[in-house]
């Protein structure tokens, strides 16, 4: 029997191939081996990757993946337009609170102005653009890359359970959604209270329209998490702190301020400048 090779299949088999695929990196690698599937794929693009996504971004983590887009919509108006960084947090948690709902999350102080509120995520995703949706498959490529070499290093931290890098480790469903919904969480954190990459409008007062305290971060978002999500974000952070040191010029000033509340401080330690309750 003589061989078929990808390009020789009918349309009808590989639209059925794409179709099945699971995960993004399959869909890419599928993708850019054949030029036919990636002719096939453009055409059909916004379905396939909303298929993909669907599959990849299980409830648990979709609230904080479709959160995640909106927060980088809202930090890209800011780029473009002058908008007070409390106003521009109200606006996310307007809508992060509600899709929240689903998920019967605990008591926050800045969730109860929404708490009457819901949101279906999956309508939500349903209504993502193309646009849209090429940025989330960036984004969680990204989060699943993060989260591959996060493993590999806790590993190599333990010398009981060493294993080369190329060795595929596979966590547990659990312990995979906990730790992208901290990355992603980490992510809205940064596009939310970061001030590095927005620009200053002439109109704006640095310290009041751009520049959000440490209690109003807390109040505002990082109170609604209970202490072990806390200790989640707590933990992907320290993570990508440790990998940030290694890099050149990683302890020049105006490289370090932002991320070190103070001189002896650890990385992100306000977080826990405030009481951790699940109230």
């Amino acid at each position: 029997m003589e061989s078929v090779t990808l390009e020789a299949l009918p349309a009808e088999i590989k639209t059925a191939i794409l179709y099945a695929i699971t995960d993004l990196a399959s869909l890419n690698a599928v993708v850019h081996a054949s030029p036919s599937f990636h002719a096939l794929y453009l055409s059909q693009r916004k379905q396939l990757l909303s298929t993909v996504l669907e599959r990849c971004l299980q409830l648990p983590v979709m609230v904080d993946a479709v959160a995640a887009l909106i927060a980088l919509r809202g930090w890209q108006e800011r780029c473009k337009a002058p908008k007070a960084a409390l106003e521009a947090a109200d606006e996310f948690l307007s809508k992060y609170i509600p899709l929240r709902s689903m998920l019967a999350p605990p008591y926050s102080y800045s969730a109860y102005e929404h708490l009457d509120q819901e949101l279906d995520v999956y309508q939500s995703f349903a209504s993502l653009t193309e646009d849209d949706l090429i940025e989330m498959a960036r984004l969680h490529t990204m989060v699943e890359f993060i989260l591959k070499e996060m493993v590999h290093s806790f590993l190599e931290l333990r010398p009981d359970t060493q294993k080369p890098k190329e060795e595929n480790v596979a966590l547990s469903p659990p312990e995979t959604f906990r730790m992208q919904r901290a990355l992603y969480r980490l992510e809205i954190y940064r596009l939310l209270f970061s001030t590095r990459g927005l620009p200053w409008f002439e109109e704006q007062d640095r310290l009041s329209d751009i520049y959000v305290n440490s209690d109003d971060q807390w109040n505002l978002f990082l109170s609604l998490f209970t202490p072990w999500e806390m200790e989640e974000i707590r933990c992907a952070a320290m993570y990508i702190f440790r990998v940030y040191e290694e890099l050149p010029g990683a302890t020049e000033f105006d490289d370090w301020c932002e991320l070190f509340p103070g001189e002896n401080e650890e990385p992100l330690s306000h977080l826990y400048d405030h009481g951790i309750n699940s109230d």
